[in-house]
């Protein structure tokens, strides 16, 4: 069975951090597969708590320390919760931070609709600075993990709580910000 695209992600930024150099925060929830990334690095991870605002303030802390820092929360709390202090404290001052939402869309599991977020897009698209990527698949996922890493200011990543199907195939597919991916013609 395939994985969520929030695991795959997760997994990927995990191997890549061996050789690259970034922090996570995260808002207690490890919801996108970086489970194990504080024990591996552990100078490397923050918990701050089920409190995205602060969630988002530590990010731009670290980040105005010169850090690339990646957040990892549900979708719907960064872009609603913590709405302000994106725009204040990573768009305006085009921080190099990558917010990954996470439980993207309708489908959210046992979480339910509290956690949907669909809203989101209109929210993050409307901040200044702000690129928004979503994967549609773990080939996607992927390749959207190593585009994170080396993007350098505030980007947004929607991933899905649920497995969807492979569409991509990982010899050809590249992404390629400001380019569609075509999958079908009619």
């Amino acid at each position: 069975m395939h994985e969520p695209t929030r695991l795959v992600f997760g997994k990927e930024i995990i191997k890549l951090a061996d050789k690259r150099d970034f922090v996570i925060c995260n808002a207690d929830t490890k919801n996108c597969g970086i489970e194990n990334f504080g024990k591996l690095y552990p100078n490397r991870e923050f918990s701050i708590g089920i409190a995205e605002q602060n969630l988002i303030a530590t990010a731009a802390g670290l980040a105005s320390c010169g850090h690339k820092v990646f957040v990892s929360t549900y979708a719907v709390f960064a872009s609603l919760r913590a709405c302000e202090q994106i725009r204040t404290y990573i768009c305006h001052t085009n921080f190099n931070v990558t917010i990954l939402g996470t439980h993207v869309g309708l489908q959210t599991g046992k979480d339910g609709a509290s956690h949907i977020a669909i809203e989101d897009i209109s929210i993050m698209r409307a901040l200044p600075n702000m690129t928004i990527i979503e994967p549609s698949d773990n080939v996607a996922a992927v390749k959207a993990a190593h585009l994170a890493v080396d993007f350098n200011g505030p980007l947004y990543v929607r991933l899905h709580f649920a497995p969807s199907p492979i569409i991509h195939d990982p010899e050809k597919y590249e992404m390629i910000l400001g380019k569609a991916n075509a999958i079908r013609e009619y």
